[in-house]
C-alpha cells in the first residue's frame, strides 16, 4: 500500500499452502466438505486458502489502479508429493494421469500447470480471450521472459549470465517457434537419484524423454526409460528407437552438451 504507483514494483509472493504440513483452518476445509476423504479436503482447504491469498493481492492491485499494468505469474516449483515417492510429505496431492510426484524425474515431479494474467496495458494482454500456452519451458524462463515485456534490457555480458530463455515472443505469438527444445532433467533431493532430458523436436514434430540412471531412488526401478513425452507414462522404448535415444544421450554427454557445460 506504501508503494509509489509511478513506478515499477516486482513481487514474489511464496505461499506456504499447499505444502507439507497438513494443516488448515476449519473454515477452508468447510469450503470441500463435497470432498470425502479426509486428507484430500483439507489439502483441498489449503488451496482455497492460497486462493484467497491471490485474490487479496488482486484486489489490492485494484485498489491502487496497478492491476491493468501488471502481469501476474502463477506457478508451482515442482509436482505433488505422493505416497509412493521419498521425502516423507505426501499430504493428499495427486498428479494424475503423470507418473510419480516431487522429489522423482517423473513428469509427475517436474511437469506443473502455470497461469499468466496479463493486464490490459501490458504488452501481453490479448482481447481474444485465453491461449494455451504449450512450449516446452523451464522455471529458469520465467526471468528472462519477464524482462523482455517490461521491456528491460540486459547487456550481453549480464544476459549470457542469466539462465533461462524468453517465451516473450511466443506468448505474443503462438504460432512463431517454440524458443526451447530441450531441458535438463536433475534430482535435486540426490544426484545420485536420475537424470535425463525432454526433446521437442518440433522441426520433426517428435518429443522424447529419456531417463537414465538410478531411477530406482524413489520407484524401485532402476531400468533406463525412453518414451513419448506426450503418454502420461509410456513404454521403455529404448531398443525400438536406439537413435533417438542416442541423440539424447550425445545431448547431454557430447561436446557441447549438458555435462560438457557444467
Amino acid at each position: 500500500e506504501g508503494h509509489d504507483s509511478s513506478k515499477p514494483l516486482f513481487l514474489y509472493l511464496a505461499f506456504q499452502g499447499v505444502h507439507s504440513p497438513l494443516e488448515v483452518p476449519d473454515f477452508y476445509a468447510d469450503l470441500n466438505s463435497p470432498i470425502e476423504f479426509d486428507t484430500r479436503r483439507n489439502f483441498a482447504g489449503m488451496l482455497s486458502a492460497v486462493d484467497e491469498g491471490i485474490g487479496n493481492l488482486t484486489a489490492a492491485l485494484q485498489a491502487r489502479a496497478m492491476l491493468d499494468n501488471t502481469l501476474l505469474v502463477v506457478t508451482a516449483d515442482n509436482g505433488g508429493p505422493i505416497d509412493t515417492t521419498v521425502g516423507g510429505d505426501a499430504i493428499g496431492s495427486s498428479n494424475y494421469p503423470l507418473r510419480g510426484g516431487k522429489h522423482s524425474t517423473w513428469e509427475g515431479g517436474i511437469r506443473v500447470r502455470a497461469f499468466l494474467s496479463a493486464g490490459s496495458a501490458t504488452p501481453l494482454y490479448s482481447s481474444d480471450g485465453p491461449i494455451n500456452y504449450t512450449n516446452l519451458m523451464d522455471g529458469a524462463d520465467w526471468l528472462p521472459t519477464l524482462l523482455d515485456a517490461a521491456g528491460v534490457a540486459l547487456n550481453g555480458q549480464t544476459r549470457a549470465a542469466v539462465d533461462g530463455v524468453s517465451h516473450f515472443g511466443g506468448l505474443l505469438n503462438p504460432l512463431a517457434e517454440p524458443p526451447r527444445q530441450s531441458v535438463y532433467i536433475g534430482h535435486w533431493d540426490n544426484p545420485a537419484g536420475g537424470e535425463g532430458l525432454r526433446w521437442d523436436d518440433m522441426v520433426a514434430q517428435r518429443r522424447w524423454k529419456l531417463l537414465r540412471g538410478n531411477l530406482g531412488f524413489d520407484h524401485g526401478d532402476n531400468t533406463p526409460y525412453f518414451h513419448a513425452a506426450d503418454g502420461c507414462v509410456g513404454s521403455n522404448s529404448s531398443k525400438t528407437q536406439p537413435c533417438c535415444c542416442s541423440e539424447l544421450d550425445i545431448m547431454i554427454d557430447g561436446p557441447g552438451g549438458v555435462h560438457s557445460a557444467a
